[in-house]
């Protein structure tokens, strides 16, 4: 990402580099360390929220042979032989390409603009300068056998992380208790909490670090409805859907760092959908709560415990007729099992979900006034 991301910075730079880099190597002799791929790379910071976006355009071909215009001397190495000399006006580079594996006539095509050297791609027309895509390359060596650090170690390491990930329209906004950031924030991708992680290609994802209180603020980009996740390495999940949003709307969620506690808060009365999973003793507990409403500048406070056998939740706002669904699976046994009651729930009331027995789902429904 960095090696690229210097490349996408110099943007209309690289071409005549990144070309005359090739040919040198071609010149030169190849092996399968040294042996340049070709990369399309869009312009821009890797900051910029619409970088990663971009990243969907980004491609790798395999260069093999220059083809030169009728009249042109070849190609020449300059003196202390780092680099060439010849025009590159007019030149074809043949590349194979993974998207089109039987086709031979894959090329870039160079020409001489206002000085500057710029190309087209005669397999995809959006692969151009002034389509913003530059050119980068990296040696075969770099690119795939050289070890590259990741942000986890080990085959669990993945699993040291919790992530967070939204079904638009909305963009989120994660603080720790000192004040530093991660996620979309004001049209740049921030990563300043130790451990987190934006994902790759994946809009609205980031992986978190474990063991911190974390604020999220769910900022409304469009009108519509939007999905947030939060999935623990331990199996803990809280999903909150079907929320409405519009342009300029700002939900804040707090976790606490065992996910025990969530207090939700709003700027305007909404309704949502909660749900709380919990994997205990290598069984999959899953509750649904429908019909839950948030009021306006009043939080709603969540409390869980840790096998899920009791969760609290205060309502503020009107009278609601409140559905819980209580789902259980055990996969050594094939056992599954499903519950579902209601009950009105009143203002200013908690609605208490106890369990007496998570196999069978058996569980009550209480409404306590505070």
């Amino acid at each position: 990402m960095i090696h690229f991301h210097d490349w996408g910075r110099t943007f209309a730079d690289n071409v005549d580099y990144a070309i005359r880099s090739i040919e040198t190597a071609f010149l030169r002799g190849c092996d399968r360390n040294n042996t340049p791929l070709l990369f399309f790379i869009p312009a821009g910071e890797v900051w910029d929220s619409e970088y990663f976006d971009k990243l969907s355009d980004s491609h790798c071909l395999y260069p093999y042979r220059f083809v030169y215009p009728k009249g042109h001397t070849g190609p020449k190495l300059s003196a202390d032989a780092l680099s060439t000399i010849n025009s590159l006006d007019g030149v074809k580079l043949y590349c194979y390409d993974c998207n089109n594996e039987t086709n031979p006539d894959c090329f870039l095509e160079f020409s001489t603009v206002d000085g500057k050297l710029t190309y087209t791609y005669n397999k995809k027309q959006g692969f151009r300068l002034d389509k913003q895509i530059t050119i980068g390359i990296m040696s075969n060596g770099a690119f795939t056998l050289a070890d590259h650090d990741m942000p986890f170690n080990g085959p669990f390491g993945v699993l040291g992380f919790a992530m967070d990930f939204m079904l638009s329209p909305a963009d989120i906004e994660i603080t720790d208790e000192l004040g530093l950031k991660a996620g979309h924030i004001n049209g740049k991708i921030y990563s300043e909490i130790p451990g987190s992680h934006p994902c790759y290609l994946v809009p609205g994802a980031y992986l978190l670090p474990t063991g911190k209180n974390l604020t999220r603020k769910i900022r409304g980009t469009a009108s519509g409805t939007y999905t947030f996740n939060n999935i623990m390495p331990n199996g803990a999940m809280i999903k909150l859907e079907n929320i409405k949003t519009n342009i300029g709307d700002v939900d804040t969620i707090l976790v606490t760092a065992d996910n025990s506690q969530v207090r939700l808060t709003t700027q305007q009365n909404k309704d949502i959908s909660l749900t709380i999973s919990r994997i205990v003793d290598e069984e999959i507990r899953a509750l649904t709560i429908k019909g839950l409403s948030l009021a306006a500048n009043l939080d709603m406070d969540i409390t869980i415990s840790p096998d899920l056998s009791v969760c609290r939740i205060g309502n503020h706002q009107a009278v609601n007729q409140i559905s819980v669904i209580a789902s259980v699976a055990r996969e050594k046994d094939n056992v599954k099992s499903t519950n579902t009651q209601s009950i009105p729930l009143q203002v200013n009331s908690d609605l208490l979900v106890a369990f007496n027995d998570w196999k069978t789902t058996d569980f009550q429904l209480n409404m306590v006034p505070f």
